[in-house]
């Protein structure tokens, strides 16, 4: 997406660029992009061999973007949030795959060092940023006040610019075939094999295991839901690939130290305080 500017609107051009994707219109995907990009991400170390995970310029930017195309033939995303920052912004969307991502903070964001020049740089959210967004998207339901908004994005932004910083310095992340086993995989006694080779793989290539994986996304999942109000947990739960309520309490407390309830009590007592 192009580096905003005083006549840019960051949510506008967030629209225009989720529904080309969606319609897989490269072409209209590559208008969003000035000639001089500059890409970072760590598919561009798996599909190019590139150690360094970046891309120069929109002619290698549009192969890219066609190979990933080509590989995930059902890709759909799914705009969550825009987020505005001085000089530049976020957007955070789900995949169809169900992963949750972040993408560039513009030329001139709070950028770690190693990132100030790229404009573009893609991450998934850790829980940490997970649990900053749900802060977000709490205090805007509640409609907080402008300083507390301002608060939480700042928070919420810090986050992110981490989570981008640790995505270019991994270099590596599962690829749409992965994705998919990580998805789908069972616990069958009959699978047992192709099941072990199948996790060793999937550690190697992202240094995640693939039960770790499916965690995440169904944590991240369960904290949106209870920070935009959903209060039935036995529906979060289910809408988020959990067993039931006590497989949710279970996991949400493991990974980011509070039960269902207690993010819920997080989330509407801090709705209003900076």
């Amino acid at each position: 997406m192009p580096t905003p500017d005083a006549a840019h609107d960051p949510r506008r051009a967030a629209h225009a660029w989720i529904a080309a994707w969606n319609r897989h219109d490269l072409d209209a995907v590559m208008e969003h992009y000035a000639e001089d990009v500059v890409f970072r991400a760590a598919t561009v170390v798996t599909r190019w061999n590139r150690d360094d995970g970046t891309l120069h310029g929109r002619a290698a930017l549009r192969a890219h973007f066609a190979k990933g195309l080509a590989l995930a033939p059902r890709l759909r995303f799914e705009l969550e949030d825009v987020l505005l920052a001085p000089g530049g912004y976020a957007v955070v969307y789900r995949r169809e795959n169900g992963n949750r991502v972040v993408v560039r903070l513009a030329r001139g964001a709070a950028l770690p060092a190693s990132l100030r020049t790229v404009r573009h740089a893609t991450a998934l959210l850790s829980v940490e940023s997970v649990l900053a967004h749900g802060d977000l998207l709490a205090a805007r339901r509640a409609a907080g006040p402008e300083a507390v908004l301002a608060d939480r994005l700042a928070r919420l932004t810090a986050a992110l610019s981490r989570d981008l910083r640790a995505a270019a310095e991994r270099g590596a992340e599962p690829t749409a075939s992965q994705r998919r086993l990580a998805e789908r995989i069972r616990l069958g006694a009959a699978a047992a094999a192709s099941r072990s080779h199948t996790s060793r793989a999937f550690h190697h290539a992202t240094g995640e295991t693939l039960s770790g994986y499916r965690r995440r996304l169904r944590v991240a999942a369960a904290v949106r839901a209870i920070a935009s109000g959903d209060d039935v947990f036995a529906r979060v739960a289910a809408e988020a690939g959990f067993a039931d309520h006590a497989h949710l309490s279970r996991t949400l407390l493991a990974a980011t130290g509070s039960t269902p309830t207690q993010l819920r009590r997080r989330f509407r007592a801090g709705a209003g305080q900076g």
